[in-house]
């Protein structure tokens, strides 16, 4: 980049500004000035001299500051006026004109932020609520600006809550695959300046109704918004809850299935084989029954032991010893209940003499 610099320094013509083309990416230059300035002083020149990222400029002050201290040379002998003997001036000096380009950065930026703004604020997504279609109050709005689309969504604080915890609970077949919030209008991941803004509006608009935001967004926020990290710190609570959510309804024809197959899995685990007549029979019963609170017993147990087998972890039973017991119990309950005795049968016992 210095020499391309150097090339377009030696290359220009006129009394007009020279022209450095455009600054490399994560570079500052300077904005107040022109390269022109740089024969003016030894200061200028440094400072002129080619576009350095923020930790260069801090390394270069604190390098000219740091070397030939005033209390470096004798003070019976008359210092030299050469530029390199005065480098703890040179130093504020740099300092001083770096800061003043930095504060007319941020004021540029806050223009072009407001400017910005303007612009967004002419085209609103999202004036009804995106579930309920109804109008949005004032005092539970949520609204978040995308610079790319040049446009303010706007969600109610119960919608908003919902596709939070939409994606950071997220599962597939009972296996928790979180991910970052999307926008439901574009479906693209909110930025961590989006989903900063998002968590400090829900604070803002909860404590007016002494309402806390959703607990996940909670540890979602402390992961500091790695859904990697979310993920590691969280994994036996979401991997239970991502269970618990898919085997809650056995209306879903997936669930159903998955149902009974971890069922066929629990029996052999089980010993099951013992009676395979009575798991067949029991595992009919489960397939055809409309009996809510016998799926919610066995749903309960089947449960427990997927999320066993799967993440080896334990879930409402303490061991697997006592596991065990209560599907020894329940696989009685459900044949007493359930199945039909057998039937009687009349035998005639002829005795010979």
């Amino acid at each position: 980049m210095t020499s391309e610099r150097f090339r377009r320094v030696i290359e220009h013509t006129g009394s007009g500004p020279v022209d450095l083309g455009l600054a490399p990416v994560g570079t500052l230059r300077p904005l107040l000035g022109d390269f022109r300035d740089a024969s003016k002083s030894a200061m200028l020149a440094v400072f002129w001299s080619h576009d350095r990222s923020i930790t260069e400029w801090i390394t270069l002050i604190t390098e000219y500051r740091t070397l030939y201290a005033n209390d470096w040379w004798p003070v019976d002998l008359k210092r030299p006026r050469e530029p390199i003997f005065y480098r703890p001036e040179v130093a504020k000096e740099l300092e001083q004109l770096f800061l003043k380009n930095q504060r007319m950065r941020w004021i540029c930026r806050k223009f072009i932020a407001k400017v910005r703004f303007r612009i967004m604020s002419k085209r609103i997504v999202g004036e009804t609520d995106l579930y309920t279609m109804s109008a949005i109050p004032e005092t539970q709005c949520i609204r978040v600006y995308d610079v790319k689309t040049r446009s303010v969504y706007q969600f109610h604080t119960h919608t908003m809550n919902k596709l939070i915890l939409c994606g950071l609970k997220y599962s597939n077949y009972g296996i928790a695959s979180p991910h970052v919030p999307k926008n439901p209008y574009t479906n693209i991941q909110w930025n961590i300046a989006q989903l900063i803004s998002i968590t400090n509006q829900l604070l803002l608009l909860g404590s007016n109704y002494c309402r806390d935001i959703p607990f996940l967004l909670t540890l979602f926020r402390k992961s500091c918004f790695s859904i990697k990290v979310y993920f590691e710190k969280n994994m036996k609570y979401l991997q239970v809850e991502a269970a618990v959510h898919f085997f809650g309804d056995l209306e879903d024809a997936d669930a159903k299935i998955m149902f009974l197959e971890t069922y066929d899995d629990l029996c052999s685990y089980m010993d099951g084989h013992i009676y395979p007549l009575r798991v067949r029979r029991v595992r009919k019963v489960l397939q055809e029954t409309k009996d809510k609170e016998l799926l919610r017993k066995w749903g309960k147990l089947i449960t427990a032991f997927w999320i066993f087998y799967n993440h080896k972890i334990m879930w409402t039973w303490t061991d697997i010893g006592e596991l065990k017991c209560s599907y020894h119990q329940l696989h009685k309950e459900t044949v007493v209940k359930y199945l039909p005795p057998p039937p009687l049968v009349n035998m005639m016992i002829i005795v010979d003499g």
